[in-house]
């Protein structure tokens, strides 16, 4: 008799998926880890500029707000990253066949459903050239 795992498939984890997602938009945008870098440490300043604007200007009150800046810098960074790689997805689908399907089915929703088998594709018809 054969036995059955009661554990399920586990997915992929959060760092493995940020990993990809990270090397997926760097393909496409070489810049990348410079804006990300950037944006956390322009977050980390805003967060020290408050700490020395809000009086009393204690050192752990620079301090807390370093670490408030940091959180909204990693924030910040992740936003970005988000916006980039949705941007590298459409750079990476444009003149696919089935494309508009697949964009259609990941932006309209968790209640909506489309079909990403595309109504009409002409086989002999190529999509890209490469000259």
């Amino acid at each position: 008799m054969a036995s059955r795992s009661s554990a399920p498939d586990k997915g992929p984890g959060f760092f493995s998926q940020i990993r990809s997602l990270y090397t997926f938009t760097k393909a496409e945008f070489s810049w990348l880890p410079w804006v990300l870098v950037a944006v956390a440490v322009v977050g980390i300043g805003i967060g020290i500029l408050v700490g020395f604007l809000i009086p009393p200007a204690a050192v752990w009150s620079v301090i807390l707000w370093g670490v408030t800046g940091l959180l909204f810098g990693l924030l910040g960074a992740m936003i970005v990253l988000t916006r980039l790689s949705t941007r590298a997805m459409y750079i990476k689908l444009d003149g696919m066949p089935g494309a508009a399907g697949h964009v259609l089915s990941t932006s309209l929703g968790r209640s909506w459903v489309a079909s990403e088998m595309p109504v009409g594709v002409n086989p002999r018809r190529r999509t890209r050239s490469t000259a």
